[in-house]
């Protein structure tokens, strides 16, 4: 009962336990699936466990673990390791994991990851150190809330040091600086989109710089309806995408965009979306030669086997694209009776799939979706700005037919404006505010009515390999 209402919270809290795991210095004859914890020569505290048949002689990936604000070195280990409550869904178990503490004291005894020098070296140092007691292959590092932010941070720093990245809940700090010896790292943004502590918009708004960089290796996997609480299986997903787009394996780079493309069912919070099918394309590009960082002779049997799969997905992109022209004849308004749900998601879900892009290349859509980026920070700044209900009703209502386009919008606005429309004598508006609110319940519907048409069209999707 612990575990779940802290996952409740906005933010993470500390669990306490009277039978945590023991204190141990790295053994590599440690018991398997079987989590210490112990300290680092830089006096950070950090959980560690091997996985099942992990042998000296066999080097592993290692994924390391960096928690958010009012979080430590246990986190991870809570929400994460197989060890403890995580074996339906946990993350990476053929990985060495570690959940270390954050860089810096925070309040009340707990860890802070910051982006200051002394925390990006002491980093450093630990990495250093704990690689030297593991026989390791790549180290993979996944942040959530704050220590999303820090792991870019520290990425765009020593990227020679690490194989990939997840960003969880977060986006790019102003300060972190992209830089071209990050072109070979592999970065992946994972984000909720009805995030009430970080707004999905900022991991939108990552992925979107490193691309302006000219960084192609980066990566959205979007969570529809998620919050801000952890997630194993979707972490699992990125780090597989980070290894699949790296590995010079041919029949592991298969494997891993076999798995990108399969049902994972619901998870351990009953949450469930459609295969990350646009990283799986991504990953097979790879096997296929008709995209960036080839693999060099791949077999003949591994490479038809990667066709097969590109295909079936090219396929899925056409039937979206089938129910999308449909309905968006000419070109994209905000109408009765339009999936503005389905058009919204499959921009980033298919993303990279061919008939998709050219569809909504022909449609204009991106573009289009540029001008309402820009229209959005007008109602932003009167969203979070303004203390009066009546001003973010009246905002709302009279700019959406131009940002109906983003998705992240502030994730209690549909609440909120059904509560002041159901109550309208009390914001004292005019008649011709208030009749505006038609462009909200077209917005309202055009979700619920996308939604319904795309969870049907990635419900029938079946992929065995």
């Amino acid at each position: 009962m612990l575990l779940l209402a802290c996952l409740l919270l906005s933010t993470p809290c500390l669990l306490q336990t009277d039978d945590g795991p023991d204190f141990m210095a790295p053994h590599v004859e440690a018991k398997t699936s079987t989590a210490y914890w112990a300290k680092s020569e830089g006096d950070l505290r950090y959980m560690w466990q091997l996985p099942e048949d992990y042998s000296a002689d066999s080097p592993r990936h290692m994924t390391v673990i960096l928690h958010g604000t009012g979080g430590d070195y246990r986190w991870g280990y809570y929400n994460n390791f197989t060890a403890h409550h995580m074996k339906l869904n946990p993350l990476r178990s053929e990985d060495i994991l570690i959940s270390v503490d954050g860089t810096s004291p925070g309040p009340n005894n707990t860890r802070l990851f910051l982006g200051e020098k002394k925390d990006v070296d002491a980093f450093h140092d630990f990495l250093v150190e704990i690689r030297e007691q593991f026989a390791v292959d790549k180290i993979f590092l996944y942040g959530h809330s704050q220590g999303s932010f820090f792991v870019v941070h520290f990425a765009s720093q020593h990227p020679e040091m690490l194989g990939g990245v997840v960003a969880h809940a977060s986006g790019t700090w102003g300060w972190t600086k992209l830089s071209r010896k990050m072109k070979d790292l592999p970065i992946l943004f994972l984000h909720g989109t009805k995030d009430p502590v970080v707004p999905y918009r900022q991991s939108i708004n990552g992925r979107d710089r490193f691309l302006d960089q000219g960084l192609d290796l980066v990566a959205l996997l979007r969570m529809p309806g998620y919050n801000h609480w952890p997630n194993s299986t979707r972490v699992t997903e990125g780090i597989d995408w980070c290894e699949g787009m790296t590995s010079d394996d041919p029949q592991r780079v298969l494997d891993l965009a076999n798995a990108l493309a399969m049902h994972k069912g619901a998870d351990s919070y009953q949450y469930e979306i459609s295969p990350a099918l646009a990283l799986s394309r991504q990953v097979t590009r790879r096997l296929l030669e008709d995209g960036d960082h080839p693999l060099d002779k791949v077999p003949t049997k591994i490479s038809k086997k990667a066709s097969k799969l590109a295909s079936a997905i090219e396929k899925q992109g056409d039937k979206v694209i089938a129910q999308l022209s449909k309905a968006y004849k000419k070109k994209i308004t905000l109408a009765d009776d339009l999936p503005l749900g389905l058009l919204v998601a499959a921009r980033e879900d298919y993303r990279g799939v061919d008939s998709v892009e050219a569809w909504y290349k022909k449609i204009g859509h991106d573009k289009l979706r540029k001008k309402h980026y820009k229209k959005a920070k007008d109602f932003y700044s009167v969203w979070y700005g303004s203390k009066k209900e009546s001003e973010m009703y009246a905002a709302t209502v009279d700019l959406m037919e131009s940002f109906f386009l983003i998705e992240g919008l502030p994730w209690n606005m549909k609440t909120k404006m059904e509560e002041w429309n159901a109550s309208p004598a009390s914001l004292r508006l005019n008649k011709k505010t208030l009749a505006n609110y038609e462009s909200v319940e077209r917005w309202i519907d055009g979700w619920e009515l996308g939604d319904k048409v795309y969870k049907k069209l990635w419900m029938k999707w079946e992929w065995k390999d």
